[in-house]
């Protein structure tokens, strides 16, 4: 009798060894899925990384345009200022002939003025 329950209990224990056996394996396999999503997020992170450089190199190629547009900027700029000048000697060009006008037509009344009075 005492050899059936030993060898009952040896079966009771070789089940229970089963068992965590069987624990270990489900472990395993979870193991193995977690490290496949890590995988997968590790390339999307790479992924995400390729689209950041191939922003930064759009950026560094915007570069150049966005500084021959800020040359142009400047020298219409300069233009402008240039002209404006041009004006303001025009202006006081003009105030110099209207000046002078008025001189001539004073000169005019004064010459006039005297052989009319009485």
């Amino acid at each position: 009798m005492a050899l059936i329950e030993s060898v009952s209990a040896l079966i009771g224990s070789e089940f229970a060894l089963i068992e965590s056996v069987s624990a270990l394996i489900e472990s395993e396999f979870a193991l193995i899925g977690s490290g496949s999503a890590l995988i997968e997020s590790e390339f999307a992170l790479i992924g995400s990384g390729s689209a950041l450089i191939g922003s930064e190199f759009a950026l560094i190629e915007s570069v150049p345009a966005l500084i021959e547009s800020v040359s142009a900027l400047i020298e219409s700029v300069s233009a402008l200022i240039e002209s404006e000048f041009a004006l303001i000697g025009s202006e006081f060009a003009l105030i110099e002939s209207v000046s002078a006008l008025i001189e001539s037509e004073f000169a005019l009344i004064e010459s006039v003025l005297p052989e009319s009075s009485p």
